[in-house]
């Protein structure tokens, strides 16, 4: 079959940005901080959805507006910060269940909604900044609800492997090598790759980051 190509060469000046046609496309999920929102500024957020029509993000955080429940002892309030960012939980709040969202319980509380404890905010993309690794720390309270735990543990090794170095030892495991030993020799955080030297065979290769585990 005879197949005939021709190529039309558009000038830079009338290229048109693909999100410009398309509408900017996050993935989903992400992890974002919050760059406005008042008391909510610095706080991480996980991104569950994004409407590139809108420009809005559908952002999971941890309430810094929870009041506590009347049943609490005043005494037991002493020095307690009641803007710390808390989780929702129906034993210690007054909440009315809704439909779950992402398989987690949800509620709605003080006029808010709570997916698995956390305050489903929603924000306009220019409050919010991607942030790919942050610490653990960051992300405590949200591993403790388990909204993701895949995902959550892929970020506890992306942020991990920040701090590997040229020379350790690491084991390859992905489509083309199975439990290949090997020793780092770069690593490159921007395209998630790196460059290891095996140490039963001559050469280099460019693997992805998620195929390595380092060895201690």
């Amino acid at each position: 079959m005879d197949c005939v190509r021709s190529f039309t060469l558009i000038p830079v000046e009338e290229c048109v940005p693909l999100d410009l046609i398309f509408g900017k496309v996050h993935a989903i999920p992400a992890w974002c901080l919050i760059t406005k929102r008042g008391q909510y500024h610095g706080d991480l957020g996980y991104m569950i959805f994004f409407d590139a029509e809108s420009g809005l993000c559908d952002i999971l955080i941890a309430s810094r507006e929870l009041h506590l429940h009347p049943q609490h002892n005043k005494d037991d309030l002493i020095g307690v910060d009641r803007h710390a960012r808390q989780i929702f939980s129906p034993e210690s709040y007054t909440g009315t269940r809704s439909t779950s969202l992402l398989g987690h319980p949800t509620f709605r509380c003080q006029g808010h909604c709570y997916v698995a404890g956390l305050l489903l905010v929603q924000l306009p993309e220019t409050e919010i900044c991607l942030f790919p690794t942050p610490s653990p720390h960051q992300m405590e309270l949200h591993a403790k609800v388990q909204i993701d735990p895949q995902f959550i543990n892929d970020t506890y090794k992306q942020y991990n492997q920040q701090f590997w170095k040229t020379c350790d030892h690491v084991v390859v495991n992905d489509a083309s090598h199975f439990d290949l030993h090997a020793v780092l020799v770069s690593i490159d955080l921007e395209n998630s790759s790196a460059i290891v030297k095996p140490l039963l065979e001559g050469g280099e290769l460019i693997v992805p980051l998620t195929a390595l585990e380092r060895m201690y």
